[in-house]
Parts: structure tokens; sequence; C-alpha cells
């Protein structure tokens, strides 16, 4: 597995070992290499470029839900991703970039206290 796939797996098992957290930290497969069919098939049936990876449906004071996009230590958002980010706080979404599970973990944490 890639680092960033490695740190995604292991916040969601952080996650679901918190019931009020891990019901409603999911993951959004747009991403990732796949064979031409299964592209097509994920852009016919409403995957969208950018999207970032997990969102975390609880709404906070300030905002509906969390976005969260994993990357390696290097890794960058790409211009469709910083579109992405830039629409969603615009509707009042709260967004974050993290480089390990441990800094999305505590980020997490954050906004639940937020």
């Amino acid at each position: 597995m890639k680092e960033e796939d490695t740190n995604q797996a292991a916040l969601v098992k952080w996650a679901d070992m918190h019931k009020n957290i891990g019901p409603f930290l999911f993951s959004i497969p747009n991403g990732g290499s796949r064979n031409i069919i299964e592209a097509v098939k994920i852009k016919k049936t409403g995957g969208k470029a950018g999207v970032f990876d997990l969102f975390l449906m609880i709404p906070s004071e300030i905002y509906h839900g969390l976005f969260i996009e994993m990357k390696s230590k290097k890794g960058r958002l790409s211009e469709k991703q910083k579109e992405f980010q830039k629409r969603a706080e615009t509707k009042d979404y709260c967004t974050f970039v993290a480089y390990s599970w441990i800094e999305a973990k505590d980020k997490i944490l954050d906004y639940l206290q937020n």
C-alpha cells in the first residue's frame, strides 16, 4: 500500500474504535488508478475529480461537516483538489489536508471540540 493509503487506513481504524466518530467517517473513492472501464463507470455514476478522500458527517456550530484529504509527506493538492476545497469552504464545510493519520486524528478531535 502507498503511504497515503496506509495513513488513511490507520485513521479509519482509529475512528472505528470510537462509536461517536467511526460510523460517520467514510471514504469517497474518486481517485486512484483504475482500468478504463472502471474509470468510465465511476465518472458516469457521479465520481468527481478533486473531491477529498474522506468525509466526516458530523456538523459543528459553524460547519456542515468535514472533508479530509490524505497526502504523503511530499504530496501536494492538485488544481482540481484546490478548486474542490474552495467550493466546499464557500458552502460552510471545513476542509483540511493531513500528511499522517496522527495529524488527521488530531484535526478531527479539534474540529469536534468547536
